[in-house]
């Protein structure tokens, strides 16, 4: 009977260590989550959303955040000094594609030019590939909106700087920004 009892307690172990052995992520599930694009240029500031949809299908949500601008003011006092005034409004663009991940590398089947991001487990971040048209880019997670905010605050610096940089070798005329204002009534009408 003591045999028994050690059998079945055996074949109970066994049994549970198989189903808490399934239980664990996939590896490829490892890339589910929202991903923001280190690097703020005049692209502007992109995050990911990477999900699985009910058929077990990767779906790749991009948000791409831009400053539309629009030269408020253009007064010439005194004579040769312009005052400048721009208003910024930021603008959110979305889509939604089609992936497949293998290889460590998730593949955007739906974009013209193919995005791949390779997963990089040690750094847990998100890189593209390097094209000629374009540099490599990284992703790392993020789940504070706060961070989105911190991405949009440097983009304002990137875009004042571009505005400012469209003048900045002028000999003849002096220009001086008096006013850069943004509206980002986006990021909360899209929460």
């Amino acid at each position: 009977m003591k045999t028994m009892i050690k059998y079945a307690v055996l074949a109970i172990m066994a049994v549970a260590m198989v189903v808490l052995a399934g239980c664990g992520a996939e590896p490829e599930d490892k890339i589910v989550g929202q991903w923001i694009k280190e690097e703020v240029d005049l692209n502007g500031v992109r995050w990911i959303d990477i999900k699985k949809d009910k058929d077990n299908q990767y779906i790749i949500s991009y948000h791409s955040f831009g400053y539309e601008t629009k030269q408020t003011k253009n007064d010439e006092q005194p004579l040769g000094t312009f005052h400048l005034e721009f208003h910024n409004t930021l603008n959110e663009w979305k889509g939604d594609n089609k992936a497949v991940f293998n290889n460590n590398a998730l593949r955007d089947l739906q974009s013209h030019d193919k995005e791949v991001y390779t997963y990089n487990e040690k750094q847990d971040t998100l890189v593209t590939e390097e094209k000629s048209w374009a540099k490599s880019y990284t992703y790392k997670r993020f789940t504070d909106k706060e961070e989105l905010k911190k991405k949009i605050d440097e983009l304002k610096t990137v875009k004042e700087d571009e505005i400012k940089n469209r003048t900045k070798e002028a000999t003849m005329f002096e220009y001086k920004y008096d006013n850069f204002t943004y509206d980002d009534s986006v990021l909360t009408t899209n929460k």
